[in-house]
């Protein structure tokens, strides 16, 4: 059991250590959390791959250019729940954003499944509730 609590531990430190760098675009940081094989997926994102961005490679591609796209202001709340399992998580978390192009609202919600494997974020899942509408801006959209 001390062991299950000491991986415990580390992971919950692994996830903060997560939502500080990605907050503040520390992307060269942030990638390090990862195992090598690592594997990253946007099951809502119409131009990845199903099976998401496999490995540091795809995702330093990736993650840069669609972050250029957004301008967090604000991470409202980002509740951890850890599992069963010491290496997993579930983490709850709400975004106040914007477009940079347009300047309108892309408020989030997030549901985030996080496993590690010796350490590093082998797994991350990420689920979406779009609240981008709220604080008053017109649907372009029916």
């Amino acid at each position: 059991m001390i062991i299950d609590e000491q991986v415990r531990e580390h992971t919950l430190k692994v996830v903060m250590d997560f939502q500080t760098l990605i907050a503040q675009k520390r992307m060269q940081e942030w990638i390090e959390l990862w195992h090598d094989d690592g594997i990253l997926e946007f099951p809502f994102a119409p131009r990845r791959p199903a099976t998401g961005l496999p490995g540091k490679a795809a995702m330093l591609a990736q993650i840069p250019t669609s972050m250029g796209r957004v301008e967090i202001d604000e991470i409202r709340y980002f509740k951890v729940h850890p599992l069963l399992n010491p290496t997993c998580v579930m983490v709850g978390a709400g975004t106040s954003a914007r477009m940079i192009t347009t300047g309108r609202p892309y408020n989030q919600t997030y549901v985030l499944y996080l496993e590690t494997l010796d350490g590093k974020i082998s797994k991350q899942r990420l689920s979406r509730k779009s609240s981008r509408y709220r604080s008053g801006a017109r649907r372009s959209h029916p």
